[in-house]
């Protein structure tokens, strides 16, 4: 088993750098990292769902390049985004 990452950069970092090319659900990255899904249950056993969704969102932008990643800015200025969309 692999060491724990110190941080969600290097959580992501271990998600996106498995199979860079490869668009999965985030669910599905989630899963199927160990640290992500042990996370992922933690926030979920103590309820808080924004910051699973927060989570999902993070995994979903981090498989995009970085022209994809620069569109996607627009919706940091649309309020409550991430609860719209993890809905």
């Amino acid at each position: 088993m692999s060491l724990p990452p110190r941080s969600i950069d290097e959580l992501l970092q271990e998600l996106t750098s498995a199979d860079p090319g490869r668009h999965l659900e985030p669910d599905e990255v989630i899963r199927g990292h160990f640290w992500a899904n042990g996370f992922r249950e933690f926030l979920e056993k103590r309820k808080m769902r924004a910051k699973v969704a927060a989570l999902k969102f993070l995994v979903l932008t981090q498989s995009f390049d970085e022209g994809e990643k620069e569109s996607l800015a627009i919706y940091a200025f649309v309020p409550n985004f991430l609860s719209i969309v993890m809905s």
